[in-house]
């Protein structure tokens, strides 16, 4: 248990936090690529509507723990991040990783 919170929960929230991100990038990308689409405006209505209030709450969630077992989890993402790295993209520059997937996801 770190924070108060045991890990296997802290660990389902980065996965749900990092999910949201990678949503969230996505809106970005089509905001963008194509910023007056149909398309683009519903995703992004859908992310406010879906994501934008739990990715707050997830946020706040831990920035408030401490500062100890933030930079433990972030050790240990770094770690299991250069384990399983792609040598085709070694010194690329991909963002928070989790799951194995990039910020694009």
């Amino acid at each position: 248990m770190d924070g108060g919170v045991p890990l296997g929960t802290q660990e389902e929230r980065l996965r749900q936090l990092a999910a949201i991100r990678r949503r969230a990038t996505r809106v970005a990308v089509a905001l963008v690529r194509e910023p007056f689409s149909a398309s683009t405006h519903e995703q992004m209505r859908a992310f406010v509507a879906e994501d934008a209030d739990e990715a707050l709450a997830l946020a706040q969630e831990l920035v408030a723990l401490p500062e100890d077992v933030l930079r433990g989890w972030m050790d240990r993402l770094c770690r299991d991040g250069r384990r399983g790295e792609d040598p085709r993209r070694s010194g690329t520059a991909g963002g928070w990783v989790a799951g194995g997937e990039g910020a694009a996801g």
